[in-house]
């Protein structure tokens, strides 16, 4: 039962209420989509909340009233959700590219989408990029709650069909930058207004067959879409069929069936909808939704406004430590700028704004350019805001000083009540302080000469000299950055590569090894001469004289560095140099599992390497008797041998060729032989008791089975069919039998037809499998073009829905040859005389099924001999089948052999390792450059001259007068004033230094000496 109504609009009245009703067509054929205030149309008031009833609560009232706005038939609060198909039209899938997706492929829309016809698609601020596309599309409006619907009974749910028009932002859907790697859909067609419906909802029985309406989306006029629904890939009923599979379609939901090709994205160059279009979706019997289009306006950034008080200008030249704001990408901006303001920004009697961004500053009025007045704030704040976007900011290098900072910090140690001198770097400055609450000011009187001499302290000669005391570590850090990009290139040209065939035997380990062992040494060598400078910045502070050991062993291996890390308590260079020298020893280890060789299996070339056969036609016709000979031997071959097959096994498939141990082949399909099989037995008639000889049972079409002798009776026959009438199988039979078998009767009729089988064949390790995935008789009569005879022909063909475009001709004299052949075999009639026979068809049959009945208790299980009697003539039947089958097959299908190949397999995170090493390696040379630089430390790195004069003459005669007083035991001096065994000095000799003081040579050394000489001369001739 369906709807109350035929059409049902919704509309605002001319007394104002918003109305559902049935409009009254001024004239056949009236287009609702162009309904105006003007048009004056009509219709009749719908009472009753449900609009998809059909128990008669809902109807159609004689109430009538004018139109004044037509609106879209469905409010959001009317739809549950829209579920909508993407590529289901073949010339959509065409122009975008794409293959036909195996099943419909599903996203949604919220009902927020909806909106009403004749009003504006609003494209949002996030998809205003001029790639905003349209999508006419017909709808269905389910009318009842629906799961696990079958195609058949599928448009029973349809309550009513409607336009739609699948608004999309096509930069959200496709752009990688947006959507990721995949198209996203739901995101970039779910916006408010992107699904308008309308103008009306329409009942099924008055649009007819969904199939033949046509779709038509025009832009401005201009059709852009033009195309008949027959052209979907997945029609109306299989796309209400799947959606429901497992899942409940809500009543009021609303499936958008997808969209034909010409969508703005289509065209050369692309059409994109823009504000002020119009756009046109007109559906047959249905009518024409109407919107235009919009975009919201983005919200207008306002201007901070600062209320300020006037004040005296004064321009303020700083040092920039960061920066974020006034440059052009890719440059840096100027080390000094001046900031310009009022002068309440920069009174000197407040602290200075931490947005001014600056360590050290000049306040300079107006006319004052021979002094400066220099400002310095204390303490400087570890961390300057980036610079705001209404700060004014002016670049320039007149008015620029460099400091000491540390010298600065320490003079804020002295008193700030007088003026005093202070080394600033290397000149002199007259310095004087004052206070302003709780911030410290300097106020330093700099002349301009002085102010030119500072500007030049830091001059690039002195920068260079820097670079080249490191030139070495710095050349061993690129060397190691080059290690890994070498390797990296390395491993990635073989990353699933087959193993290399290298001379000498060479593996990919062994460069990996080599690599990585020179990246280690490269890395590491920076990290030791690191060490080494660092053990004199250590002194910086007061420190234990043995402090010099520690680091000069930490700069010699990891157990160094580890004991450098406690007596460091956990600086970070400590830190840093233990890291990587400990890690160090797990680096060519780790690194070699970077290299695995699994195995995969990959295609030989090559169209011969895996065959199996499939047939595409059965047609012949001739009159000469040996060549009808001839063509038959091979059906007279099989059948015997299909006979002879055990019933409880499968006569297999064409065995495939394979030049390996696997192979694969796509789906095919190939005309075969099938079996149809029904239970007659309740039309059999009996003229007495079953058992008594002499009994006859007969079936309606003639066939009958005598009771004679024996322990069983079984007769085949061919004749008219009793079940099959009107069936597909009937229409492509090749024979039909009746088997008839007593005491016990039971009457089955089997029938033998053509059909197209779907097969799966593979070879695994050897292994033949074939697969029939699917089977279908299909039977059709018309001209065909047979290919053996190459002409045209009224034939009878099959079709399979796998391969649509290819129609399977079985027709001609050789299904008639067939069936004579058939019944020439298995005709007959048998006696169970307790002995087995397999003299004939008939025999075999009845033979299998004594044997089927042994062991089953005839009174007690008679439903379990039943289906043991079934399943017997099934599978002697179906074997027979399968030889006939394998007998046409005269066409090869080729496939893919695959090979065992090892290759190459790459683990990047195994390479975190080496990478991080190196990184870290970089940044302990760094920090230590930066800390000699700036502690104005020489870079003498791990040379032995400067620890020999290190030490003051003076400090060094104290320390060893201090300590002999201490300790008269000579052997227990400071191990860091003499080396461990070494009781002598190093003094000139000429040019050249000797270590002097040694006692003499060492008489266990000597009497070895002594000892091998003797051997020597004893053993000499």
């Amino acid at each position: 039962m369906s709807v109350s109504w035929q059409r049902l609009i919704r509309f605002a009245a001319s007394d104002g209420r918003i109305l559902r009703g049935e409009p009254i067509l001024p004239h056949e054929g009236f287009d609702l989509g162009n309904t105006t205030e003007e048009t004056s149309l009509k219709a009749r008031v719908i009472e009753g909340s449900d609009i998809y009833d059909t128990s008669g609560k809902t109807k159609v009232t004689d109430e009538v009233v004018v139109v004044k706005k037509l609106l879209g038939p469905l409010a959001q609060e009317d739809v549950p959700i829209l579920r909508c198909v993407g590529l289901n039209y073949a010339t959509h899938i065409r122009e975008a590219g794409r293959k036909p997706p195996p099943f419909p492929f599903i996203f949604f829309k919220p009902n927020t989408t909806v909106l009403d016809h004749d009003a504006d698609v609003i494209i949002p601020k996030i998809c205003q990029d001029d790639q905003a596309d349209y999508e006419g599309e017909l709808c269905l409006i389910i009318g009842k709650d629906a799961k696990d619907v079958s195609v058949s009974d599928a448009l029973n749910y349809v309550a009513a069909y409607t336009c739609g028009n699948d608004i999309s932002s096509r930069k959200l859907q496709r752009d990688a930058a947006f959507a990721g790697n995949v198209p996203q859909w739901g995101f970039s067609k779910g916006f408010d207004t992107f699904a308008p419906l309308g103008p009306c909802l329409v009942r099924p029985d008055l649009v007819g067959d969904p199939k033949s309406l046509h779709l038509e989306t025009k832009v401005d006029g201009e059709v852009r879409q033009t195309e008949g629904v027959d052209d979907l890939l997945f029609d109306c009923a299989y796309i209400i069929s799947h959606l429901s599979s497992g899942t409940t379609l809500q009543k009021g939901s609303v499936i958008m069936t997808g969209t034909p090709g010409g969508v703005g994205a289509g065209f050369k160059p692309p059409k994109w909808l823009a504000p002020g279009n119009k756009m046109e979706v007109t559906i047959t019997n249905i009518g024409t939704l109407k919107n235009g289009v919009n975009a919201t306006v983005p919200q207008t950034l306002m201007a901070r406004q600062t209320h300020r008080k006037t004040r005296p200008f004064v321009a303020v030249t700083m040092r920039a430590f960061s920066w974020a704001s006034g440059s052009k990408k890719g440059k840096r901006p100027p080390r000094n700028m001046e900031l310009y303001g009022e002068a309440e920004e920069l009174d000197l009697g407040t602290p200075i704004s931490s947005q001014d961004n600056t360590r050290d500053a000049h306040i300079s009025h107006a006319g004052q350019d021979d002094e400066t007045r220099q400002v310095r704030r204390k303490p400087v704040p570890s961390y300057v805001p980036p610079l705001g976007y209404d700060e004014a900011l002016l670049l320039s290098s007149a008015h620029t000083h460099v400091y000491d900072w540390e010298q600065e910090l320490e003079s804020t140690a002295r008193p700030s009540d007088e003026p005093r001198s202070t080394e600033i770097g290397r000149d002199l400055h007259s310095k004087s302080t004052f206070a302003s609450g709780e911030t410290d000011y300097e106020l330093v009187k700099t002349s301009s000469a002085e102010k030119t001499r500072n500007n030049t302290r830091r001059s690039p000669r002195r920068r260079w000299q820097i670079l080249k005391g490191w030139w070495p570590e710095i050349i061993w850090c690129l060397v190691s950055v080059v290690c890994i990009i070498v390797l990296i290139s390395v491993l990635r040209s073989y990353d699933n590569q087959p193993l290399p065939n290298w001379p000498l035997g060479l593996t990919l380990n062994t460069v990996v090894a080599f690599i990585s062992t020179f990246c280690r040494t490269s890395f590491v060598l920076p990290v030791v001469e690191s060490l080494s400078q660092y053990k004199w910045n250590w002194y910086k502070s007061p420190r234990p004289l043995g402090d010099f050991a520690v680091f000069d062993e930490a700069s010699r291996g990891p157990w160094g560095s580890l004991k450098l890390l406690l007596r460091t308590k956990g600086r970070l260079v400590g830190i840093l140099s233990a890291v990587i020298l400990v890690s160090g020893i797990a680096t060519s280890t780790l690194t070699q599992s970077v290299v695995t060789y699994p195995t995969r299996q990959v295609a030989i070339p090559g169209n011969e390497t895996a065959l199996t056969r499939r047939n595409n036609e059965y047609f012949w016709a001739t009159a000469n008797g040996p060549s009808r000979r001839d063509i038959m031997f091979p059906i007279n071959q099989i059948i015997p041998r299909s006979l002879y097959t055990p019933p409880n096994e499968v006569m297999p498939y064409y065995q495939a060729s394979c030049r390996s141990n696997n192979c694969t082949w796509d789906d095919f399909t190939s005309l075969a032989v099938c079996v149809d099989m029904k239970n007659v037995t309740d039309l059999l008639e009996t003229d007495g008791d079953p058992i008594e000889m002499g009994t006859h049972s007969t079936l309606p079409n003639g066939l009958k089975l005598q009771r004679s002798y024996g322990y069983g009776n079984l007769n085949i026959s061919s004749g008219p069919s009793l079940a099959f009438n009107g069936t597909d199988a009937m229409g492509a039979k090749i024979w039909n039998f009746f088997v008839v078998n007593g005491p016990r009767l039971r009457a089955t009729e089997i029938m033998l037809h053509w059909c197209v089988n779907t097969y799966r064949v593979t070879v695994q390790d050897n292994l033949p499998v074939t697969q029939k995935v699917a089977s279908y008789t299909n039977p059709q009569t018309g001209e065909v073009l047979v290919e053996t005879y190459n002409m045209t022909s009224n034939v009878t063909y099959l079709t399979s829905p796998d391969n649509p475009g290819k129609k399977y001709v079985a027709d001609g004299m050789g299904p008639a040859e067939i069936a004579a052949i058939l019944d020439s075999t298995l005709s007959g009639t048998y006696i169970d005389g307790g002995t087995y026979m397999f003299q004939n068809g008939t025999q075999i049959y009845g033979t299998a099924l004594s044997r089927a009945a042994i062991g089953i208790n005839e009174t007690t299980e008679s439903q379990k001999l039943d289906d043991a009697l079934f399943t017997t003539l099934r599978n002697l039947t179906e074997n027979i089948a399968s030889g006939l089958t394998n007998a046409l097959l005269v066409s090869n299908v080729s496939g893919t052999a695959w090979l065992e190949e090892r290759f190459v397999s790459i683990r990047w995170p195994w390479l975190t390792l080496l990478a991080a090493q190196v990184g870290l390696s970089i940044l302990t040379l760094a920090i230590i450059m930066v800390e000699t630089a700036s502690l104005d430390i020489e870079i003498v790195k791990g040379s032995p001259l400067p620890a020999l004069l290190a030490v003051h003459p003076d400090e060094k005669s104290v320390l060893l007068a201090d300590h002999v007083e201490e300790t008269p035991n000579k052997d227990s001096r400071l191990p860091h004033l003499r080396a461990s065994g070494i009781t002598g000095g190093l003094r000139r000799d000429g040019e050249y230094w000797v270590l002097q003081g040694i006692k003499g040579r060492n008489p266990f050394f000597l009497a070895t000496l002594s000892l091998v000489l003797a051997i020597c001369n004893s053993r000499c001739p």
